[in-house]
């Protein structure tokens, strides 16, 4: 029993092991042959010769079942025929026929499921080059190198007129293709590229594209150039720090590097906003002070050299521009309905007092007199509330410098005597007026319109000001809360700090504005695109629970309707005597 148990197990193991090898076998026999070739076609020699690698691991192709290459010519004729071999095989065809079109194939055998399959492997289609063509000939001249710049030229001699295109492409150091153009003509084949980063490696592929045949079959000749841009040389620079004008002097440091230039000799300019120059000399010192007393209009303060550098002469390059701003407390506009007067004749009619008052306000007096002849009464400018109120409805139209804190009155029936105090000293106007320079210097651009102007602006004070909310709570935290140095000097402010900054810094641009108030709050009017506008910077800068800084446009150059919808409490109910123009 135990022997045929055995003989039992062998038999068992044999059909397993049988089913195996028969199964290996049936896959082994599904195979097929690979055929990869190049192909290279020498114009010069009208040849073409062909590299194929044959792979074929089962040893399918035999002398029954040969893997072979057809050369057919345009009426498929059979030009030539040859077998190849497993591994390597190069092939030249030859005394191929000029301007003509042949084709390769390459044809065999697969073995699949136990039978030879006709396989073709390969097909390629070819022309040959016209009789007596002549290749163009070309040249490669280098023109430019610099730091961002390289300049070249190629010359094309076509005798053989068969140019077809010009391909330059240009690539960086990691071989990314940046730049690409084609061109049709043979003229004006000076190229270059100008935005090059020093200190680079870039190379060039310059493909001249031409026609062969009657068959517009296409060949190229790829010329590479390598390249690697210089170190930029560098030209003369001037600094200006610490610029300092009280409009009688105005004194900075210059700070000047000749770099790689030689002979520099550099001038300070004063130069107006119409480009007259005010101002003018060489210098080599680097502390200047200058007397501007006599200038009563903004102007820049230009920084120009003349050098040599590269072998050429260079002649008043503008290095360094700073702008003096002499902050416009001159009356440079006029409200609407208000006129600016001679307050040396007396008063003769209660309707020009308020000219009066603006006209004074204006000077930026501490105090002044105002002499009345009949029909005015001057006690009555003091005592009837119709007259006594117009100084206070006054401040807001003048530049905030001029802003009134108190007014003091001693009056008769001819005269009354005022006396005027202002919420800066001359010190802090001092003070302000260079901050406001430093600023402007920084935020404003010479092609700036009014509206970009205006914007920078607010965005500035929006962006640098943080509402003291604590202010308003207890009157003792306020400190400059109420006025510009709040803003330039401080960086918080209530509203009354936010429109005097934004006041001083329109008017020092030329552009008109003024203040406008209500019972709890203070904003500002400006004059853009022959129309008067509401801007409140204080309520573009929301305080927010987080802390985080905010700005919003909501308030920006709108018009009383959007005003009164945006905000329907009485926060910007102003009285309209002297602002009633308002979009």
């Amino acid at each position: 029993m135990k022997k045929f148990l055995l003989v039992l197990l062998n038999i068992i193991v044999l059909i397993s092991v049988g089913t195996a090898v028969y199964h290996y076998y049936l896959a082994e026999l599904d195979s097929s042959i690979t055929v990869e070739c190049d192909y290279d076609y020498d114009i010069e020699l009208n040849s073409m010769i062909l590299d194929c690698d044959v792979i074929d691991e089962d040893l399918i192709s035999s002398n029954d079942y040969p893997l072979t290459l057809f050369l057919y010519d345009e009426s498929d004729s059979i030009v030539l025929e040859e077998v190849l071999q497993v591994g390597s095989n190069q092939i030249t065809l030859d005394s191929l026929n000029f301007n003509s079109l042949y084709s390769i194939s390459i044809d065999g055998h697969d073995f699949i499921k136990s039978k030879y399959i006709e396989t073709n492997y390969l097909e390629y289609d070819f022309s040959t080059v016209r009789e007596n063509f002549i290749i163009p000939t070309w040249t490669y001249t280098e023109i430019l190198l610099s730091d961002t710049i390289y300049r070249f030229l190629v010359d094309i001699v076509d005798d053989g007129d068969c140019f077809a295109s010009v391909d330059i492409i240009l690539y960086n150091s990691s071989n990314t293709e940046i730049v690409s153009h084609n061109y049709t003509t043979l003229e004006n084949l000076e190229f270059s590229f100008t935005t090059l980063d020093p200190e680079s490696s870039y190379s060039i592929d310059v493909r001249i594209n031409y026609i062969i045949n009657d068959f517009e079959q296409s060949a190229s000749i790829v010329i590479p150039k390598d390249f690697t841009t210089i170190m930029t040389p560098l030209t003369p620079t001037a600094e200006l720090l610490n610029v300092f004008s009280d409009n009688i002097n105005l004194t900075f440091n210059l700070v000047t590097d000749n770099k790689d230039a030689t002979d520099v000799i550099y001038t300070i300019e004063l130069i107006d906003l119409n480009s007259t120059i005010l101002y003018s000399e060489t210098t080599t010192e680097t502390d200047i002070s200058l007397d501007v007393g006599s200038i009563d209009s903004n102007y820049y303060i230009s920084v120009k050299a003349s050098y040599l550098f590269n072998e050429a002469n260079y002649t008043d390059v503008e290095l360094a521009i700073y702008s003096i701003y002499k902050n416009a407390l001159a009356n440079f506009f006029t409200i609407p309905n208000l006129n600016i007067v001679d307050t040396s004749l007396p008063l003769t009619s209660y309707d020009d007092y308020d000219d009066y008052i603006y006209s004074f306000f204006n000077t930026g007096a501490d105090e002044f007199v105002i002499y009345c002849e009949a029909p005015v009464d001057c006690s009555e400018l003091v005592l009837n509330e119709l007259y006594s109120v117009t100084p206070f409805l006054i401040t807001d139209l003048v530049h905030a410098y001029f802003d009134v804190d108190e007014i003091g009155y001693s009056y008769t029936t001819t005269e009354v005597h005022y006396t005027l105090v202002h919420g800066y000293t001359n010190l802090e106007k001092t003070e302000v007026d260079q901050r406001v320079n430093t600023i402007l210097n920084s935020i404003i651009t010479e092609f700036m319109t009014d509206y970009d102007k205006i914007l920078a602006v607010h965005d500035y004070v929006v962006d640098n000001t943080i509402y003291d909310s604590s202010c308003l709570d207890n009157i003792l935290t306020c400190d400059n809360d109420h006025v510009a140095i709040g803003v330039f000097l401080d960086g918080n402010a209530v509203c009354e700090g936010y429109a005097h900054a934004i006041d001083i810094m329109l008017r020092t641009l030329g552009i008109p504005t003024f203040k406008l108030s209500s019972e709890t709050h203070q904003w500002n009017a400006v004059y853009y695109n022959d129309a008067w506008y509401h801007l409140d910077a204080t309520w573009d800068d929301p305080v927010s629970n987080n802390g985080s800084d905010i700005l919003l446009h909501d308030y920006f150059l709108i018009t009383n309707a959007e005003l009164l919808v945006l905000d329907t409490s009485d926060a910007h109910t102003f009285i309209t005597t002297y602002a009633y123009y308002l979009e």
